[in-house]
């Protein structure tokens, strides 16, 4: 009878997360940058014309839907807040699903260890 280690569990999960993907290997980059946010899917990659446009140069190194409503109502409230995002696609026509859960472990894992790390007030 066979049984799987702790670390056996460990690179299962690592494998399942990374399948599907062209990512071969964990860690991965982290990049800090302004990100922009919008209430739209955009698909078609013209987004980041609009946004040199409207911010005289590609300041913005991604998009996202959903951290403008938390960091809104954190302000709001005058409460401290991080966001950590997880790149699935392109915002273009190219776009698909297939990085999700490898996008979501990899913000998770960052906010994690962020978190680990920081001393809050």
């Amino acid at each position: 009878m066979f049984t799987l280690t702790d670390q056996g569990r460990e690179e299962v999960a690592n494998r399942e997360v990374l399948e599907g993907t062209l990512v071969e290997r964990c860690p991965f980059h982290v990049h800090v940058a302004p990100i922009a946010s919008g209430n739209a899917v955009e698909a078609d990659g013209t987004i980041w014309g609009k946004l040199e446009r409207t911010l005289g140069a590609r300041k913005a190194l991604g998009v996202e839907m959903e951290a403008a409503a938390v960091g809104s109502l954190a302000h709001g409230k005058t409460l401290p807040f991080v966001v950590a995002k997880g790149v699935m696609d392109n915002a273009d026509s190219h776009k698909t699903d297939r990085y999700k859960a490898f996008a979501a472990r990899a913000s998770a894992t960052v906010l994690l260890a962020f978190l680990q790390r920081v001393r809050l007030p």
